[in-house]
């Protein structure tokens, strides 16, 4: 399947998913009994739909071909796929990614493709 059209239909799943999300919060709110209650279930779906979302975009943003190292300027490696938690202003978030590795010089990247930013949060990963 090409690469793209594997994003369009990993992305339609995540539409699907918060389509679901909505119609239980929904359900949820015609039977809350304040405004309160409410306010903290509309809160709590927000919060589950950024999360996934964070996660989606996180997976989309593979490379798309072989990186090259930012390092040295040799061609990556594929490693595997890894489960990742980054920890983020709003929580953690939780998401897969391609590893890659640079078999020259042994850098990595993490998001591949990009290098962190001076406001980057630390991963739980201490091979990053």
């Amino acid at each position: 399947m090409p690469e793209q059209s594997k994003r369009a239909e990993e992305w339609e799943k995540f539409e699907e998913w918060v389509q679901q999300e909505l119609e239980k919060a929904r359900r949820r709110l015609m039977l809350a009994a304040s405004f309160d209650e409410m306010e903290e279930i509309a809160g709590e779906v927000g919060e589950a739909i950024q999360q996934e979302m964070m996660a989606a975009a996180a997976e989309q943003r593979e490379p798309r071909g072989i990186p090259r190292c930012p390092e040295c300027g040799d061609q990556m490696e594929r490693k595997g796929k890894k489960a990742r938690r980054m920890k983020t202003s709003k929580g953690d978030v939780r998401f897969e990614r391609e590893r890659w590795a640079c078999p020259a010089c042994g850098a990595s990247l993490f998001p591949p493709g990009s290098t962190p930013g001076p406001d980057a949060l630390p991963t739980d990963d201490p091979a990053d």
